[in-house]
């Protein structure tokens, strides 16, 4: 973990953690994979779920996540 700035002051430790965490490299491609899991299992019957299969090789969760959102955000669910 880096070391947190001397001046930078956090309100909780989780903030801290959370404001330190690594945005690269194997943590990053494990958390990744580990949230499109869960986004995975709770569509998995809705159907949400054909928005999310192409990024199943890939464990994409952002892509995932903004196909899923397109998806319910379009006419045919806003009317």
């Amino acid at each position: 973990m880096v070391a947190a700035p001397a001046n930078q002051a956090y309100a909780t430790e989780q903030a801290m953690m959370i404001a330190l965490a690594p945005l690269t490299g194997a943590s990053l491609q494990r958390d990744n994979a580990r949230v499109y899991g869960i986004v995975k299992q709770l569509v998995l019957e809705l159907p949400g779920h054909t928005c999310i299969l192409r990024f199943d090789s890939i464990a994409d969760r952002r892509a995932a996540w903004s196909s899923l959102c397109n998806h319910y955000k379009s006419d045919s669910f806003c009317n």
